[in-house]
């Protein structure tokens, strides 16, 4: 009997610390052209996410995540943006896309805006938004796109600017998700 419930145990502990299955939702975004704009979006029934684009000067966005259950925010401030345009015009754009852990239904948010010190990864449980990844400690380094798959996130990035723009340039980092800090680490594949 005793073998049995150490099997059972060794079993339950071996699942506990598999590798989580991510499940990719919904892309929403917004753009501007060489000015400011600003929208609400319905995430659920009960979050909402407010953003404020800016594309003058250096390019910022703002996010605030809320809820309706219980008035919970997280504020995200001043994030840089990637610019881009011709002729001068400032063009700047931000994407919000949904996931889902599939073995515990936890939610996530990744906050892409071009430049990997903004990138963001929020995540939601229980009412309650809270930041899970800060793409600024990745250092010296200028895009980012999160690539999500049914095992991984991975995490693409460009070298910094004047680098090597070929795939060689190019780095990949897994990111991991630790149930006990709620938060993602990144390491080099």
């Amino acid at each position: 009997m005793k073998k049995i419930l150490f099997t059972l145990a060794a079993a339950i502990i071996t699942a506990g610390t598999a590798y989580a299955n991510w499940q990719e939702g919904s892309t929403s975004s917004l753009a501007v052209s060489g000015g400011e704009a600003a929208i609400q979006i319905n995430l659920s029934a009960e979050q909402r996410l407010g953003i404020n684009l800016n594309a003058v000067n250096d390019g910022k966005a703002d996010a605030v995540f809320s809820t309706a259950i219980n008035e919970s925010n997280l504020i995200l401030s001043d994030l840089p943006v990637a610019l881009y345009g011709e002729n001068g015009r400032k063009d700047a754009s931000v994407s919000i896309t949904q996931f889902v852990q599939t073995d515990n239904g936890k939610r996530f948010y990744v906050f892409q805006t071009g430049d990997i010190k903004g990138l963001r990864i929020v995540s939601y449980q229980k009412g309650e938004f809270t930041l899970a990844f800060d793409g600024s400690s990745i250092e010296r380094r200028r895009a980012d796109e999160l690539e999500i798959t049914k095992k991984d996130l991975l995490l693409h990035v460009d070298p910094p600017a004047g680098g090597s723009h070929s795939s060689a340039g190019s780095s990949v980092y897994v990111l991991t998700f630790n149930k006990a800090t709620g938060m993602f680490t990144a390491a080099m594949r």
